[in-house]
């Protein structure tokens, strides 16, 4: 069985609640830079319910997972 993450859900509201982090995150309008792609692995780390033992990224990912966005 194939799990699907749906990014543009997410993305989309980032885009209309916060433009300006959101453009931080893109590099063009289709695709996400190097930061972006961060928040995406972040999402799947967190729905494969997998832990970061980098003490680092835990204070960067729970500034974007918990944005509510």
């Amino acid at each position: 069985m194939a799990m699907l993450n749906d990014n543009y859900s997410r993305w989309d509201k980032l885009r209309l609640k916060n433009p300006q982090l959101y453009r931080l995150l893109m590099r063009d309008s289709l695709h996400v830079n190097p930061d972006g792609n961060c928040v995406i692995e972040l999402d799947l780390i967190r729905k494969f319910g997998l832990l970061l033992n980098d003490e680092n990224w835990k204070y960067k990912a729970s500034a974007y997972l918990h944005s509510n966005i």
